[in-house]
């Protein structure tokens, strides 16, 4: 019987393998709970969702990008969104891809991760979260994990025809593979949500960092999809404290963005969970502002650490009675 403790159990395995900077790898692990907590929200408030895709980019000429969805969704459920984003040029965008997730594959999947002492963050320094003591010796090991089953399409404006991965894999270069250290986990909590929300979280990261293993590829997620009568909204979800009476938006996330939004016409909502600081991470209320709303208000004349900048009293409050 596959439980809760094992799918985070192995959740944690991916997670801390992958090769970013400790604060990352905190903010990262720390930050799937208010995904989980604005899906609460929808659901409570009977907002017709979608589930996020990614984007994944070559990092090499020739310079395109493909759409992947992966959900236990039914893929038919997506054609109208994936044809919204077929008014992307088909020169940057190639393909759209949906992977069904359906169940467990009963063999286990091998990959290596490093054993040992798990290396501790000091998470009260925010701007580094270094290791508390030098970071320990840890050996490479054979490590087994869950293995979802996924069935892959590919939507070609009319019709959902069979994929496999290798159909993915191959417009990206291949990369080195590498395993780096084992750090403490921050994800225990994941453990009070739903079966449901576990599988969705863990099917995508292993299809990131397991069937994409081994290619060079960039990306930029969606968290949620609205849907807004006929309409969709593109939902990027953060955690933060006000700094200055003002929230960050990462600059590049902006452009990007704006981008989709003048190709597709796809309106985007930035939901920020105000939590009460770094350590607690308690959500003091919910706020949303859209991108349109942004750029009428935003600060344009700097940036703090590659955000910019816009003010607290600028957000709207549309989901704060829920919280």
């Amino acid at each position: 019987m596959i439980t809760k403790d094992k799918i985070v159990d192995d959740f944690h395995s991916l997670l801390t393998t992958e090769p970013q900077q400790s604060r990352f790898y905190y903010n990262k692990s720390v930050s799937f709970r208010y995904e989980l907590e604005f899906s609460k929200i929808c659901k409570k408030q009977k907002i017709n969702t979608l589930d996020g895709g990614m984007f994944l980019f070559r990092k090499s000429p020739d310079f395109y990008f493909i759409y992947v969805t992966i959900s236990a969704d039914k893929k038919e459920n997506y054609s109208s969104f994936y044809d919204k984003l077929g008014g992307i040029d088909k020169k940057n965008l190639r393909h759209l891809f949906f992977g069904e997730i359906d169940g467990w594959n009963t063999d286990e999947t091998i990959i290596k991760t490093n054993t040992g002492p798990e290396v501790k963050l000091d998470i009260s320094n925010p701007q580094k979260c270094p290791p508390i003591e030098p970071i320990p010796k840890q050996k490479k090991q054979n490590t087994q994990i869950l293995t979802p089953r996924i069935n892959f399409y590919e939507y070609d404006g009319v019709n959902w025809n069979p994929v496999t991965s290798d159909d993915i894999r191959k417009h990206f270069d291949t990369s080195r593979r590498a395993v780096y250290s084992r750090k403490q986990s921050f994800i225990e909590y994941m453990k009070q949500y739903s079966m449901e929300s576990l599988v969705d979280f863990y099917s995508n990261r292993f299809f990131f960092d397991v069937t994409l293993a081994g290619i060079s590829k960039g990306m930029s997620d969606i968290d949620k999809i609205i849907i807004d009568n006929e309409n969709y909204i593109l939902v990027e979800v953060k955690n933060k404290t006000p700094t200055n009476n003002q929230f960050g938006w990462d600059f590049r996330r902006i452009a990007w963005y704006l981008f989709l939004k003048e190709k597709t016409g796809i309106d985007i909502q930035y939901v920020v969970a105000h939590i009460d600081n770094r350590e607690n991470r308690d959500i003091v209320a919910w706020k949303d502002i859209t991108i349109d709303h942004w750029c009428k208000c935003a600060d344009w004349g700097g940036d703090k650490l590659g955000n910019q900048m816009a003010g607290y009293d600028e957000f709207s409050d549309n989901y704060h009675s829920i919280t």
